[in-house]
């Protein structure tokens, strides 16, 4: 569109021009824009055109830079190299000779006689040097808003005055020029806006990535000390949540304005995502390790936002950068992964990735892969730990648990397993798998007139997913199994709070005939609550407070008191029966919600015997039997 607009101008040639003589300058032109050549390459052609066809005259044209506001070299025919050097990064203004102030007003300037005309004051030493007596300059405009693009000039070595024919020959070169340096300031434009983040005006994070191997390999040619620094908000959701979209785009301009103040020696600042941004420092990690915790108090101070002067905290991850330690995309992999274990503290922590951090990441880099790996290989291998009716030790159900019967996972902590099966996603699919290795099992010949039930574990990041009980009651039914032989464990979260789409998913299961268990009790987020409000049919018992009655039954057994003259006999005597008074305490809530009771972690008689007199109805534990493969009960 922008070519066809500017040839509505070209192709009206002016009888001063052969027309055979323009068309083929003017096909020369264009075909050094369409090919992508150099701004100065095409522009210094339109010059060297334009003074074959006015004799006498030299060519100069300026590009316009509007990042810093100046004129800067663009082409040139006969003038020679310093005479570009002079005028580059002229400033337009209202008395710049006649180029400078052509792009001041954006209008034609003509200055007939340069050493009388006031617009050239002070430049009187350029014209003798480069003999110019007089002076033409025309601005070239975008097309799209009239921006001011670049200014084409003309210089005669006499006092000359264009003619009507002059001016129209200079339009025409005019045109072309602003048709190339119109598509320079469209590519510019383009290729900020890839490189660059919209709001903050930092580089984004492929302006990052296009540029950091060339920082990276001069200092470690240089061997000058590189830290590279992973920064991410604490609680930005917060203030998206109480101050709206609009707002907090303010705080972060403005923790970004801190940022820039405060670390000043920071190379290639990016906004790597919503609230993440990273940075190379020229520094050693403790140095930058100084500087960020400068940066902390700077924004704890807080921030303007809103009328308010709000206090910011951020998690952030330091590595040093290595001949040995040089991958951007690991450099930045292990700073994140610091930044994720200061928040799962907590947030407000800079961690310093060494050698071993480094090594532990190195190897949950690739966990989820080899996780997917084995459920393709159909290396799920679910045990089962027996859960007994503590009055009579009769097993009534199973707790299935995950496990993965590949060589390559074995030494990786099941729970680490599952953590990052959470972060990936794969808890979905596990999910999905455990529920119908267990309803397989239940639909076996032998148990199917068996009142055992199975217990399976649903983490709340499933719950998240509004057809979750569809899939489930689907994968039971085709078994022919019935729902209310099997448990969901659900651990308590404030994401099962009221207002989340978790709560409608446990309501379906609990309409659809699953029995439904809170697990984990009493060590998560608003416990009395949940019990209150949730359809729940058993309560689970962590393992901490059974294992706290450990010390509170050697004394009852060395003073042969009973349970109750221990909990009150001195004060000393209550401080160790605390963990006697949490499971007193959770069982009375319990049953007062008329739940059943499952305490898991039971390794002693002693604890199963306290338990079943506090009212505890069942137990799980290394007492019984450690987890086993679920395909090795017989009935």
């Amino acid at each position: 569109m922008l070519m066809a607009k500017a040839n509505e101008h070209l192709i009206n040639l002016n009888e001063a021009i052969p027309a055979e003589a323009m068309l083929i300058g003017q096909r020369e032109v264009l075909e050094l824009i369409a090919k992508g050549a150099p701004l100065r390459e095409t522009l210094s052609a339109i010059a060297a055109f334009a003074e074959r066809h006015i004799p006498g005259m030299k060519a100069s044209i300026l590009y316009y830079d509007p990042a810093i506001k100046k004129l800067r070299r663009g082409g040139y025919g006969q003038l020679p190299s310093s005479f570009a050097d002079i005028v580059d990064g002229l400033v337009p203004s209202a008395k710049a000779g006649s180029c400078g102030t052509c792009a001041w007003r954006k209008e034609r300037v003509i200055s007939e006689d340069v050493f009388i005309d006031p617009l050239w004051d002070g430049f009187h030493d350029l014209c003798r040097a480069y003999d110019i007596r007089s002076a033409w300059s025309s601005p070239l405009l975008s097309y799209a808003d009239d921006g001011l693009l670049g200014v084409f000039g003309m210089y005669h070595p006499k006092v000359r005055v264009p003619t009507v024919a002059d001016l129209q020959i200079v339009d025409q070169f005019t045109h072309l020029a602003t048709i190339a340096t119109q598509r320079h300031r469209t590519d510019e434009t383009n290729r900020y806006r890839a490189n660059y983040d919209a709001l903050t005006q930092l580089r984004n994070r492929y302006g990052l990535m296009s540029e950091v191997g060339t920082v990276i390999e001069s200092h470690l040619s240089t061997q000058t000390p590189l830290s590279l620094v992973f920064i991410d908000l604490d609680s930005f959701k917060g203030f998206n949540d109480a101050f709206g979209h609009l707002d907090a785009d303010q705080l972060l301009r403005n923790v970004c304005d801190k940022i820039q103040a405060t670390l000043k020696d920071a190379q290639l600042l990016a906004r790597f995502g919503g609230d993440e941004f990273v940075t190379l420092l020229p520094v050693s990690t403790e140095v930058a390790i100084r500087q960020l915790q400068v940066l902390r108090q700077v924004l704890a101070e807080g921030v303007k936002i809103a009328g308010h002067q709000l206090p910011v905290n951020f998690s952030a991850g330091v590595i040093a950068v290595t001949p040995e330690m040089r991958d951007i995309e690991t450099l930045i992999f292990e700073a994140d992964e610091a930044v994720r274990e200061s928040k799962h503290c907590g947030g407000g922590h800079t961690l310093l990735v060494d050698a071993e951090r480094a090594l532990r990441s190195i190897k949950k880099r690739g966990l989820p892969m080899r996780i997917e790996a084995a459920l393709d290989a159909r290396n799920l291998y679910p045990h089962a730990q027996p859960i007994v009716r503590l009055s009579d030790q009769k097993i009534v159900g199973y707790e299935l648990l995950f496990r993965l019967n590949d060589a390559q996972l074995a030494s990786v902590p099941v729970l680490e397993c599952i953590a990052e099966a959470e972060r990936v996603g794969l808890i979905h699919r596990i999910g999905k798998e455990m529920l119908e290795a267990g309803v397989q099992f239940l639909a076996r010949p032998e148990q199917q007139h068996s009142e055992v039930y199975l217990s399976i574990n649903v983490s709340v990041r499933q719950l998240l997913q509004p057809d979750l009980a569809d899939t489930f009651i689907e994968i039971v039914r085709r078994a022919g199994v019935d729902p209310g032989r099997i448990c969901l464990e659900i651990t308590e979260s404030a994401q099962i709070d009221p207002g989340s789409p978790a709560r409608n998913v446990i309501n379906q299961f609990k309409s659809l005939g699953f029995k439904l268990a809170i697990d984990d009790f009493g060590t998560g987020y608003a416990s009395l609550a949940h019990l209150q409000s949730l359809p729940f049919d058993v309560l689970k018992i962590d393992r901490q407070f059974v294992q706290q009655l450990d010390t509170l039954l050697e004394k009852g057994d060395r003073s042969n008191k009973s349970l109750v003259n221990l909990w009150f006999a001195s004060k000393e005597k209550k401080l160790v029966s605390k963990g006697g008074s949490m499971c007193r305490a959770l069982i009375a809530m319990a049953k007062a919600c008329q739940l059943t009771i499952v305490a898991e972690g039971i390794e002693t008689e002693a604890q199963a015997k306290a338990l079943q007199r506090l009212g505890c109805q069942m137990g799980q534990g290394y007492l019984w039997a450690k987890p086993f493969p679920l395909d090795t009960i017989k009935k």
